[in-house]
C-alpha cells in the first residue's frame, strides 16, 4: 500500500467544499494509507477555527485523527531547511514534504509552489 500525505491546501479545499474538492475525494478513500503530519493538523485546524466554528473545528480534527500521525523530530526539522533552500519552499511546505520524505510517501497539494519536486503530485 503506497502512503500518502495530503497537504494542508489539499484537506482546506475538501473540507471547505471548495471547487477542486473532487479531486481530493478519490485520495480519501482508506484513511489507513493516509499520514498527517504534525503541521498539517497545525494549519487545517487553525483554518477550520478561523472560517467556521468550534463544532467543525472538532469535526476536522477528528477526520485527520481517523489517519496516522507524524511527529515532527529533529531529523525531519534538520531536511526541511534544506529543502526549504534547495526548492525555495515556506517552512510550513519543507516540513511538509520532509515528513513526505521521511516515510517513504507521495505528497498530494494544490500548492503550485511544489511544481517540479520529485515525490509530490500537484493537482
Amino acid at each position: 500500500m503506497t502512503r500518502i500525505i495530503l497537504d494542508s491546501s489539499a484537506w482546506i479545499e475538501y473540507f471547505a467544499d471548495r471547487p477542486k474538492a473532487d479531486r481530493i475525494r478519490p485520495f480519501l478513500t482508506d484513511p489507513r494509507r493516509i499520514l498527517v503530519p504534525a503541521v498539517v493538523f497545525y494549519e487545517v485546524q487553525k483554518k477550520a477555527l478561523t472560517a467556521f466554528n468550534e463544532e467543525v473545528a472538532e469535526t476536522v480534527a477528528g477526520r485527520l485523527s481517523q489517519s496516522e500521525s507524524v511527529a515532527l523530530d529533529r531529523d525531519q526539522a534538520l531536511t526541511a531547511a534544506h529543502l526549504g533552500l534547495k526548492h525555495r519552499l515556506a517552512m510550513a511546505d519543507a516540513l511538509i514534504l520532509a515528513a513526505a520524505r521521511s516515510c517513504d510517501a507521495e505528497l498530494i497539494t494544490l500548492d503550485t509552489d511544489f511544481r517540479g519536486i520529485p515525490g509530490v503530485r500537484v493537482l
